[in-house]
């Protein structure tokens, strides 16, 4: 049984952590780092590092706030915002990121999320999805003629579910959002994060319709965001039954930062109520590197991974076959499997790693278990 996932949020413009509700009416919430290292003792399975205003100020992340953050944690970190190109994803792994979230840039060349995948394996990427209720439908249906125009693959259905959203939520696009989701798993993508724009700050509940019918409807994990405001709502959205959101992982903001709840509350409520989650392990000595990673082995695994992103060769992604792109079937030989591992540890205790298979075995591997 794979375990469900907590999975903190930080949400964050002009280098501090910010909250806000439907995307708009932003509060300050913190240092990105001082909050990362609060859920790092809190023992989150993940953290996720979003630059909200990136890609509308056509900017690149900010990359010496990621590292800055990656230094500090010592759980899995997956950085999104910006992230436009290659060298981009490049450029974050370098950073300290385990994982490389993609929104406005997939939506906008699809072929980026299957390059990426190639490049750094599906298990390290996520394909970003901000999908918001159809309120005007005959607006709805124009922006999809147009887009259906750039490409053709995104045709709606008769009864399209939400739209899908990039720039932060400001640029509808005429993508049916459970369509779209199943395209980005087709092209690789190892992980779908499915936000309610909706439910986004409101704490009344994840939209379970929404998350239910993509977790149905792609093979791999998705990631519910927007709505999470009590333990019960986690779990509903993580629930597998009929009326759950059957997602593997949920992702919250509000609950955490304003201290409501922690991430060990929320399990121990989650664990009361069936759900499957990693119980943290004994506090770490303070001031003990787990098994002895950090300091020089930080920089000399970053050297490690640039090396081995550069080696990848150029490959025709039309040329491979789809179920070679997802890392389900056999890859080709000369692709590397995904090279950053600054702290082996985080993907080392990751139960949910089990999902995907990397593109090439590696040592790592040998090591789960172990923290």
């Amino acid at each position: 049984m794979l375990l469900k996932r907590i999975i903190p949020c930080l949400d964050v413009d002009q280098g501090r952590v910010v909250k806000g509700v439907q995307y708009v009416d932003h509060v300050d919430a913190g240092d990105p780092v001082e909050v990362a290292r609060m859920y790092d003792e809190q023992e989150a399975d993940e953290i996720t590092f979003l630059d909200i205003t990136a890609s509308h100020e056509q900017r690149r992340i900010l990359l010496d706030v990621v590292a800055r953050t990656a230094e500090s944690v010592f759980m899995p970190l997956c950085v999104g915002g910006g992230v436009r190109s290659l060298q981009d994803v490049r450029d974050l792994l370098n950073a300290g990121a385990d994982k490389v979230s993609i929104m406005t840039a997939a939506v906008q060349d699809p072929q980026i999320v299957a390059e990426a995948a190639l490049k750094i394996g599906s298990a390290n990427l996520v394909v970003a999805v901000d999908a918001k209720r159809i309120d005007d439908m005959e607006a709805f249906r124009a922006r999809s003629a147009e887009r259906l125009k750039q490409d053709p693959e995104d045709t709606p259905g008769e009864r399209p579910t939400p739209e899908v959203y990039t720039h932060g939520g400001r640029h509808g696009t005429g993508i049916d959002a459970v369509a779209w989701c199943q395209r980005a798993a087709g092209l690789g993508a190892g992980e779908i994060l499915l936000t309610s724009m909706d439910r986004d700050g409101t704490k009344s509940g994840y939209d379970l319709e929404l998350v239910r019918a993509t977790a149905d409807a792609v093979p791999i994990p998705v990631i519910a965001s927007g709505g999470g405001g009590t333990p019960e709502s986690l779990a509903a959205a993580l629930d597998d039954g009929p009326e759950g959101g059957h997602a593997q992982a949920a992702l919250a903001a509000s609950i955490f930062h304003f201290r409501e709840q922690t991430v060990g509350t929320v399990k121990a409520r989650l664990t009361e109520l069936g759900i499957p989650v990693r119980p943290p392990p004994p506090p770490r000595p303070r001031g003990v590197a787990l098994m002895g990673l950090g300091g020089s082995a930080s920089f000399a695994s970053r050297r490690r991974a640039r090396q081995r992103f550069d080696s990848a060769p150029e490959i025709d992604s039309s040329a491979v076959d789809r179920q070679d792109r997802c890392g389900f079937g056999k890859a080709p030989a000369s692709v590397p499997f995904p090279a950053f591992r600054r702290l082996r540890v985080r993907h080392a205790w990751a139960p949910h790693a089990t999902h995907l298979k990397p593109l090439v075995p590696t040592r790592a591997a040998s090591s789960r278990g172990s923290r």
